[in-house]
């Protein structure tokens, strides 16, 4: 799944936004012929070379030689009437969906066939229509995009779009984010959140160039796609207590409490006290949700008098677990990890494993292992 990440340098507007996937290497030539599949005429577009800011970008041009205007009920029979590929079709309409409900919110209106005005014009139809197209073709299945920088004299439809965004102020004095390209990045993308921690890779990067050439900004948007990496990262807690008075014998049980909770790592390290005094750091790995229960369980089963907790982030390789049956109609469960270098490994449960021993009346170093190749040869035939 290719993920495109919009970083708004110095603004976003239909025309930006179609420059830099033509700038990413959708030929202008296929546009134009995928444009005629919509029967709207008198104009004509060209993709030209500017600099902004000493960033080389393209620009995207639309001329309008006979200029008219579409309402919201005009430009769904149009879209639907069009020859374009059904997914064009759709992502179309849900930017004008978009761009309807904002317009009918700022302005009051009270039926469905809104004038859109300038929304309404050839030059914004095809602004819409192209950046849809040049997502198809470049095979983009999920849009991401940065905070938005808010310049003076936004339009009342681009706040309206803004709302819930995460966004800061620049103090400079031209219209740099336009409704068209705030709603095609608000209609089929969303936010990048830098809580979420996820690793991408970036690859190949288009710039598009704004018509204004302001002397402080380059006014910019880029266009990055992003390959996802092949680790997995997540958000944990970290919760620690310093033990130097418990019988460690009770550390057992409370291990399985902790485990039962939902903890998702359970450790103790020896420790030298106050005084050398021997003791032990419990530390414990949760989810935040976990966090309360998990700390009551400690300051209730061990003699802590406190704890200290704080958030950090993990890699994981990616992991399969699946229960086999083994030695018969017997069951175990098994996990398959993958390493970045595409190497399998594969871990039986060492607590099934004791059991089915137990029961079978062998070495549990023999049962682990049969266990293993089992595992191989069950993931392996299924590809």
């Amino acid at each position: 799944m290719l993920t495109l990440y919009f970083d708004i340098i110095g603004g976003a507007s239909g025309d930006m936004t179609v420059a830099a996937l033509l700038d990413l290497g959708v030929d202008i030539g296929f546009l134009k012929k995928e444009l005629k599949k919509i029967k709207v005429g008198g104009y004509s577009i060209k993709k030209g070379i500017v600099e902004r800011g000493h960033i080389k970008a393209a620009r995207f041009i639309v001329t309008v030689e006979k200029p008219a205007n579409y309402s919201y009920a005009m430009i769904v029979r149009l879209i639907n009437n069009s020859g374009l590929s059904e997914g064009v079709k759709k992502n179309i309409l849900k930017v004008y969906g978009v761009l309807c409900s904002a317009e009918t919110k700022v302005h009051g209106h009270e039926h469905k066939d809104i004038c859109f005005h300038q929304l309404g014009d050839i030059d914004s139809i095809v602004d819409i229509a192209s950046a849809c197209i040049c997502l198809e073709k470049l095979g983009v299945k999920r849009i991401l995009y940065s905070a938005i920088p808010l310049n003076y004299g936004l339009a009342p439809a681009t706040t309206e779009l803004l709302a819930g965004d995460n966004v800061y102020f620049t103090g400079r004095i031209f219209e740099n984010l336009t409704p068209t390209g705030v709603a095609i990045l608000r209609a089929l993308g969303s936010q990048a959140d830098p809580r979420a921690g996820v690793l991408f890779r970036i690859g190949r990067s288009g710039n598009g160039g704004g018509a204004f050439n302001p002397p402080d900004v380059s006014n910019v948007l880029r266009a990055s796609e992003l390959g996802a990496d092949d680790h997995q990262t997540e958000e944990v807690v970290v919760v620690e207590s310093n033990i130097d008075d418990m019988d460690p014998r009770f550390f057992e049980y409370v291990f399985e409490r902790l485990f039962a909770c939902g903890a998702l790592d359970v450790f103790l390290t020896p420790v030298y006290m106050k005084k050398t005094r021997p003791g032990f750091l419990l530390t414990v790995l949760s989810n935040s949700e976990k966090l309360s229960k998990i700390a009551e369980i400690i300051l209730s089963e061990t003699t802590s008098i406190g704890i200290r907790f704080y958030t950090a982030r993990r890699i994981k390789l990616d992991r399969e677990i699946k229960t086999l049956e083994v030695f018969g109609s017997m069951k175990a469960r098994v996990k398959r990890i993958k390493s970045p270098d595409g190497c399998e490994r594969f871990s039986p449960e060492y607590e099934d494993c004791k059991v089915l021993a137990r029961y079978m009346k062998l070495p549990l170093l023999k049962v682990y292992e049969e266990i293993t190749q089992k595992a191989k040869k069950s993931w392996r035939s299924q590809g």
